[in-house]
């Protein structure tokens, strides 16, 4: 007579297989978490600086009723700030990473076409830019 044999549960080939499709699907969703985390950021960084420019921006044209004071003004460096000046007073907004704004004419006269320039550095160590553009007429 020969023992019985349970052929019941897995062999170790089967478990090894198991292990090894389990560790790929994970290293997948590992990756997807990762990256939709960084877009996360990136995303909310984008909004932040879209955010700060506007406000430079409706700062700039409320600043004065006429066209020639603007542009003197964003010529003379009025609306370039830093991290540090975003955060004080009046702005007192939280900086992003090595942020900075920077206001140029580009367009002199009547109509006054201006660019307001938000840069800032995220944790790629990459910079990235956010421009808005406008025309101000009399």
């Amino acid at each position: 007579m020969s023992p019985r044999r349970n052929h019941s549960g897995f062999t170790l080939m089967e478990l090894i297989l198991a292990a090894f499709l389990l560790a790929v699907v994970l290293t997948g969703m590992i990756q997807l978490f990762i990256t939709c985390r960084y877009l996360n950021d990136s995303n909310r960084n984008m909004v932040v600086a879209a955010s700060h420019a506007q406000f430079i921006m409706e700062d700039i044209i409320g600043s004065s009723a006429s066209v020639p004071a603007i542009e003197a003004a964003i010529n003379a460096g009025n609306w370039n700030l830093t991290s540090d000046d975003i955060q004080g007073a009046p702005y007192q907004f939280t900086p992003l990473t090595d942020e900075s704004v920077t206001a140029q004419v580009s367009m002199a006269g009547d109509p006054l076409g201006f660019n307001v320039t938000v840069r800032w550095r995220e944790g790629s160590m990459l910079d990235h830019d956010y421009v808005l553009q406008t025309l101000v007429a009399q």
